[in-house]
């Protein structure tokens, strides 16, 4: 399939009519034994720890079931994997904080997306570390950089190519899809990545830390029980701010998001309730919103 082809046929799917795309995932549900076989395949050629589950709705999922079921969210069209590349490691453990604590010099992942709707797959490395002094998680780009991770690369993706799938490039990937809306993508932002693979997920290109969502020392119940307050920041590979933000969570349902410039300054102050209530003030324009 040409660049051209793949482009029309996805401002199809993902148009207004959602007709032809839930009879396409419908079709695949049907056969996701077939992903599974794929997750099974690596890890007996890897010896690798391995995980992976379809990507879609509960809508959608409930539509298989029942036709006459209202779909309002679709989901991401693919089945998603985790391959550990470390070793001396038999189990992902908590595939989060143990497993990078496990793990000397933080845990190598490899994460596949296989689309549910053409026969593309797409791949993408990162390296997690967890700081336990101060309690921050640290997410890089990582590229295979041993021998011995450089072969399970190749085993991966003589696997699909086996299975009849095709590697596709990030330039193809990062291309818009002009007609094309997904769940969170508003027409003329969805990529080919977000209608093949995921609208939510994206490859790690950048720098990211925070601190450990759920953490004890993150509550402030000496001053408000029940209360959270957690911190994220993300960097270009040139160390520039993408964004900066500190979130308080109360257990009123409510929300304070922060948004920080490069220089901890206070750019917006977003409020929001469970019950829809949402409002925010830009800092620099001062103005609410």
């Amino acid at each position: 399939m040409t660049k051209a082809e793949l482009i029309n046929e996805l401002n199809s799917l993902f148009g207004k009519n959602r007709d032809k795309l839930c009879d396409r995932l419908k079709v695949a549900m049907g056969d996701i034994a077939r992903w599974e076989n794929i997750g099974a395949e690596i890890h007996k050629k890897t010896r690798q720890p391995i995980r992976g589950a379809e990507l879609i709705s509960e809508d959608m999922a409930e539509w298989i079931k029942n036709p006459k079921a209202k779909i309002e969210d679709i989901g991401d069209c693919s089945f998603y994997y985790e391959i550990i590349l470390n070793g001396g490691v038999k189990d992902g453990m908590d595939w989060d904080i143990e497993l990078a604590e496990r793990c000397k010099g933080g845990s190598k992942i490899c994460t596949i997306w296989s689309s549910l709707l053409f026969p593309y797959y797409s791949t993408d490395y990162y390296l997690m570390k967890y700081i336990r002094e101060i309690d921050e998680i640290e997410l890089l780009p990582y590229r295979p950089s041993t021998k011995r991770e450089v072969q399970i690369e190749a085993k991966i993706n003589d696997i699909f190519k086996s299975n009849g799938l095709k590697l596709i490039t990030p330039k193809l990937a990062n291309t818009i899809v002009p007609k094309a809306m997904t769940d969170v993508k508003d027409k003329g932002k969805a990529t080919v990545f977000a209608c093949l693979f995921s609208d939510i997920h994206e490859y790690k290109e950048d720098y990211f830390r925070g601190s450990c969502f759920d953490d004890k020392k993150n509550r402030l119940d000496h001053i408000f029980p029940g209360t959270e307050i957690s911190w994220n920041e993300r960097l270009s590979r040139k160390n520039k701010v993408i964004e900066r933000y500190v979130s308080i969570h109360c257990p009123s349902g409510e929300l304070v998001h922060i948004d920080l410039d490069d220089q901890y300054r206070i750019e917006k102050v977003k409020y929001s309730h469970k019950l829809n209530k949402s409002l925010t003030l830009d800092v620099k324009k001062k103005k609410l919103v």
